[in-house]
């Protein structure tokens, strides 16, 4: 399907920011378009039920002059606006965290250049974090999986583990965010 025959549907479900739709371009440049987009036909229109921030990055290199293919899509059964919303959000629902453990094992992290993932944490959830002993509570936050950019400063990372005798990079983070807090 051509992109121009998809629209929008989620509004403002979601908050991208420039940078977000920048890093989905450079993602898109990179490593193509794989994924289909979940599409929900309702009287001839064709609304985007998953592929929003890509819908948005490919408009924008649109707009730069790339020529832009037609696109996979899926179609998405639903009776109305109501069932089609509904099945946006079981879309965008997470039933689970990645664990830098999990990731270590589902990937050869020693021979992957990979990209940094981005995780903001709240103010108020880094205080839900901080039990009232000063320990962390690890079930209020969930923390970045990965904090290297290349494998040289994972390397680094791990070595620092080691120094510090910690074995996961969300233990490390807990220490480095609680030296911060306590100025050590």
């Amino acid at each position: 399907m051509a992109l121009e025959s998809i629209k929008e549907f989620q509004g403002s479900l979601k908050n991208r920011t420039k940078k977000d739709i920048e890093k989905i371009q450079q993602s898109l440049l990179k490593y193509g378009f794989s994924m289909p987009f979940f599409i929900w036909n309702n009287s001839g229109n064709n609304y985007c039920l998953d592929g929003h921030g890509r819908y948005k990055a490919l408009s924008n290199l649109q707009k730069k002059g790339y020529d832009l293919p037609q696109f996979p899509v899926v179609f998405v059964k639903a009776k109305n606006e109501i069932e089609a919303k509904k099945k946006l959000l079981l879309i965008n629902s997470h039933y689970g965290n990645i664990t830098q453990r999990g990731l270590e094992d589902f990937i050869s992290v020693e021979n992957i250049d990979f990209d940094i993932m981005n995780v903001t944490i709240s103010k108020e959830a880094l205080a839900k974090a901080f039990q009232d002993d000063g320990d962390i509570n690890e079930k209020a936050v969930t923390f970045p999986v990965i904090i290297a950019m290349n494998n040289d400063e994972y390397k680094n990372i791990k070595s620092l583990k080691e120094k510090l005798k910690i074995k996961t990079d969300e233990k490390l983070i807990q220490e480095l965010i609680r030296k911060a807090i306590h100025n050590d």
